[in-house]
């Protein structure tokens, strides 16, 4: 007869008195479980490590319990499989992790431990799941800093000491020689994308000029090659057309009694870069005579994306 696994009540285990009682996998028995030997009628109880004789002898009478040497060796077998599974409270904390046999109670004392002190989080890219933050204090105590990705660069320009009337669509600038393009500096990472989101735009005198009306700001990932001076008629030429990045419209100057101020928000124009800086030729939509060596001061703001 081959050795069997039974689910009657009391018996785990049958088999015969010539048979090898089963005690490794894929048959190990669970500490506690009977075996049956069905030719002797015998039963083992087995006590983790050991199959253990069953005494089946008992007193007659009422009430009294079985208080001979064998039921006495029986329980302590019992008691002893038990603990073998549960554990004793004397039981240290395991910290294994492998298949290596550990009680219930050394497996609880760890998870205690672990609650009380968990382990410090190492340096490195670990991702914390949920952290805790402090509101004794609002508005102090409870403070995260965000490192911020946001730019914003100013130019000044002092145009021209002259009075030479512009036409709509004229370039505006400090010499009429040279290039009159304005380098805005740190407008975000080398070769990054931004998003341009804002512009302000002063000019420092008392009063609009008859004919002055609106502004634009063509921009560029280099300096424009086409290297246009002031009082000349903006042109997108061929040599320019890979590092334009399109304009933005400024607005009309607005008096504020000693300054004239524009303020254009929420540009939202996305832009790759070239460098770390941004490029630019400030253009008048109208016509009008200027006052000598007016300046002018374009501001621009951008985050990186």
């Amino acid at each position: 007869m081959a050795v069997t696994r039974t689910s009657a009540h009391d018996i785990d285990w049958l088999c015969l008195s010539t048979d090898s009682k089963p005690s490794t996998l894929p048959n190990r028995p669970a500490p506690g479980e009977v075996l049956l030997e069905t030719d002797t009628g015998d039963r083992f109880l087995y006590s983790g490590s050991a199959w253990v004789a069953y005494p089946t002898g008992g007193g007659g009478g009422g009430g009294g319990g079985d208080a001979s040497a064998a039921n006495q060796s029986l329980q302590i077998t019992q008691e002893t499989a038990v603990n073998t599974v549960i554990g004793l409270k004397t039981d240290a904390k395991s910290t294994a992790t492998d298949t290596t046999s550990v009680s219930a109670v050394s497996v609880l004392k760890q998870i205690s431990a672990s609650v009380q002190a968990p382990p410090a989080l190492a340096a490195g890219s670990a991702l914390v799941g949920k952290v805790g933050i402090d509101q004794t204090t609002p508005g102090t105590t409870n403070l995260v800093s965000v490192a911020s990705n946001g730019y914003s660069a100013a130019v000044t320009l002092t145009r021209t000491a002259d009075t030479n009337a512009y036409a709509a669509n004229d370039v505006l600038g400090a010499a009429t020689g040279s290039t009159a393009a304005l380098t805005f500096t740190s407008m975000g990472p080398s070769a990054g994308r931004i998003m341009l989101t804002g512009a302000t735009f002063e000019i420092d005198a008392t009063a609009i000029i008859s004919g002055e009306t609106s502004y634009l700001l063509h921009l560029y990932n280099i300096t424009p090659p086409s290297a246009l001076g002031d009082n000349t008629a903006f042109d997108l030429p061929s040599g320019d057309r890979a590092s334009y990045l399109g304009s933005v419209n400024l607005g009309t100057p607005v008096d504020l009694g000693s300054t004239l101020y524009i303020g254009a928000d929420a540009i939202g124009k996305p832009i790759k870069l070239s460098g770390t800086s941004l490029f630019g030729y400030l253009v008048t939509v109208g016509a009008y005579t200027p006052t000598s060596a007016r300046v002018h001061v374009i501001t621009l703001h951008a985050v990186g994306v």
